[in-house]
Parts: C-alpha cells; structure tokens; sequence
C-alpha cells in the first residue's frame, strides 16, 4: 500500500474524542496554582462557602461555589473554575464543598507535583482544557481491509 492509501484510510477510521481533564486532575491543578504563589485561600473558601450554606447541608449550588471562588480571589484563570466547577457539580447541581475544599488544598496533597497534566500558564492550561485525542476506529478499519474487491471502498485501487 502506498503512503497516500494508508493516510486515506486513517484518516476514514479516524474519529476525535473529546476527553476532559477529570476532577482529580482539576483538582490537582488548581491546588498547584495555589501552592505556586503561596497562596492559601482554601481556608477562606471554605468559611465563605460555609456562610452561604444556610441551611447547613454540606452542599450548594455550583453557581454559589463559583462565585465563593471568585470573591476569594484564588489565583485560578476563569476557564479553569469554569472546568473545576462543572467536574465537581453532581447531578443535581450541587457541590460538596467541604470536599472539595479538601481537593483543591495543597497542603493536603502529599505528591502535588506527580503527574502534572499540562504547564502551569494559561495557554498550556487551555490546550489541556480542549484536547482531543486523536483515535483510529482500527476494528472498522481491518473490516475495511478485509472487504470483497466488489464492495469495497477502495475496490479497483489495488489496495485490496
């Protein structure tokens, strides 16, 4: 097979998955953001976070911990308390911040700089928040090679 036929069929089996950071990997970044200028906010979040919790449930709505974050002024870009919210919101829209404020603490996380998943500035921390992983859907692909000459995609190619 050519160069020009393999690219032609990787490129038909291809498909792009989006694939977010998960809550754990969030977490950890935003708990490096914190200990890379030395600032502790998480106690602060938490007391203001526990002062909007009225009813003293543990849980509040994700919009109440977003804006707890931002009047807080913990050092995050607001894509990424955009991501961390959305990954910490359960079902009903609700956070638990009391774990998240144990998530997000650094002092709390014995290996913070272990598995890092992207440079600490905002351009890296963006390519990390929109990757995609680039995958070859290979079963789809092998039937493809397998095919009859008659039904085949490239059938007359030479490539079967």
């Amino acid at each position: 097979m050519s160069n020009q036929h393999i690219a032609s069929l990787l490129h038909r089996h291809r498909k792009l998955d989006a694939t977010p950071p998960t809550r754990e990997q969030l977490t950890h970044i935003a708990a490096l953001y914190q200990k890379r200028i030395n600032f502790d906010g998480t106690p602060d979040l938490m007391s203001g976070l526990r002062g909007r919790d009225v009813e003293a449930k543990g849980m509040l709505p994700a919009s109440d911990v977003r804006a707890a974050i931002v009047a807080t002024r913990l050092p995050f870009p607001s894509s990424l308390t955009d991501a961390l919210v959305a990954s910490v919101t359960n079902a009903e829209g609700l956070v638990d911040y009391v774990q998240f404020c144990r998530e997000i603490d650094y002092r709390l996380r014995p290996n913070i700089h272990d598995h890092i998943p992207c440079q600490l500035d905002e351009a890296s921390l963006e390519a990390v928040l929109r990757q995609a992983q680039d995958q070859v859907d290979y079963v789809n692909l092998v039937a493809d090679l397998e095919g009859s000459t008659k039904t085949h995609h490239f059938a007359g190619s030479g490539v079967v």
